[in-house]
């Protein structure tokens, strides 16, 4: 059990990077959703369906909330003597 607690600074760096990498995934379906939906000529992103808005919201919110974590984790692991996973 100890081997997965949080409290370990390289398992805070593992769970740093892992978190930080889906954000990047995260984003990218984000970025794609919005340029299939844009209009070069109005310059605009038309949203035909509210169920798209809502899910570039939930993707945005998502990434957002990984890549926050991932960085909190990041600098909390950063410097520590016992993180091999600097």
């Amino acid at each position: 059990m100890a081997r997965a607690s949080l409290r370990r600074y390289d398992v805070q760096a593992r769970w740093s990077v892992i978190c930080s990498v889906i954000a990047v995934f995260g984003l990218i379906a984000t970025v794609w959703l919005l340029w299939r939906r844009y209009d070069a000529d109005l310059k605009l992103i038309i949203y035909g369906n509210p169920m798209f808005q809502i899910a570039v919201l939930l993707g945005v919110a998502g990434t957002t909330g990984l890549s926050a974590i991932g960085a909190l984790l990041g600098l909390s692991s950063a410097g520590q003597r016992r993180n091999e996973h600097q």
